[in-house]
This record gives C-alpha cells, sequence and structure tokens, in this order.
C-alpha cells in the first residue's frame, strides 16, 4: 500500500477512535487495553443493599469483570470438607470471577475489601486451593473465561459491611 494510503488510513482510524471517545455516553470509558478498538466498558453498576444470602443473585460489573459472591459468612467455625477447613471466627467467601470482554483480564484479589460496620476492615487473606491454603495470587482470565474460588478473610466481619473492589462500593451487606 502506497505511504499516502496508509496515512489517509491511519487518520481514518485515529479519527474513528477520537469520536468514538467523544461520542460515548457520560460515565463511560474507553478500556486502556481496548483503545485501538474503541471497545468500551461501562462504570461499576449501581450498589446493592441486600443480606448475604443474596448477594449470589447479584452479580456485579465492576473493572471489565463480572464478579458473583457465592457465599458470604461473616464468622464460622471449623468445617471440615475434602480435608480444607476454614479458620475459627474468620469469615469466608466464595467468589465467581468472569470475564466478559474481549480481551485477558486479570483478577487482583488485593482490591477487594469488605469494612464492617466497627470499622474493622477484612481483606480476601487466604485462598483455598486443593486442601491447602496459600496467599490469594492474581489470576489471569482468558476472553469468556470464568473461575470459582474460596477464600478466607483476614478478619472477621460485623454487619452490616460495605463491600468494595477497585474503590468502587459494591454492595451493603445487612444481614
Amino acid at each position: 500500500m502506497p505511504m499516502t494510503q496508509r496515512c489517509f488510513v491511519m487518520s481514518l482510524v485515529m479519527g474513528a477512535v477520537l469520536f468514538a471517545q467523544e461520542a460515548s455516553p457520560p460515565g463511560t470509558q474507553l478500556h486502556p487495553e481496548a483503545r485501538s478498538g474503541a471497545a468500551e466498558v461501562a462504570p461499576p453498576s449501581a450498589p446493592v443493599q441486600c443480606v448475604a444470602s443474596d448477594l449470589k443473585r447479584h452479580p456485579f460489573d465492576v473493572a471489565g469483570l463480572t464478579l458473583t459472591v457465592l457465599d458470604f459468612s461473616k464468622k464460622t467455625h471449623i468445617v471440615w470438607a475434602f480435608s480444607t477447613y476454614l479458620t475459627p471466627g474468620v469469615g469466608g467467601i466464595t467468589l465467581q470471577v468472569e470475564n466478559k470482554s474481549s480481551t485477558f483480564m486479570v483478577f487482583p484479589p488485593a482490591k477487594l475489601i469488605i469494612l464492617g460496620r466497627d470499622g474493622n476492615q477484612a481483606t480476601l487473606a487466604k485462598e483455598q486451593f486443593l486442601g491447602e491454603h496459600k496467599p490469594p495470587s492474581e489470576t489471569q482470565i482468558a476472553q469468556g473465561g470464568r473461575f470459582t474460588t474460596k477464600y478466607n478473610l483476614s478478619a472477621g466481619v460485623h454487619l452490616p459491611a460495605r463491600m468494595f473492589y477497585d474503590q468502587h462500593l459494591l454492595a451493603e451487606v445487612i444481614e
């Protein structure tokens, strides 16, 4: 392709990207990894107020991922199941993380924070994996992929509590 045609094509592509940025509805932004394709990432959904057992009915779309809390316990006793256990007196959470974007995404568990009514903050302290507990690690998720993991919390949580991910309020757990 001659140089003039390449320059013309590049200017058309750049113009389309700039137009997509300017024409986007307020509150939406182009995903940094997807700017060349002008794909949009919507802002996180509005915070939900519900009881812990209803969290699984409210998937959260945030930072290009869909997070579903399948199980949330503010405090537990020792529970034996397939050689795994939760630490006594500390809560646990089971998360399903799904990538609905067109690019690989990374799930950093350190961005999930639960803040109890007393101001104590709980994070994901241990990941339960094949009967062992290990520090939570970032996980890459392919396009359309999902995974489910159980975590121990770093502290017990007194309800009502607020659940945050990547500095966005996802839910207020009332009971």
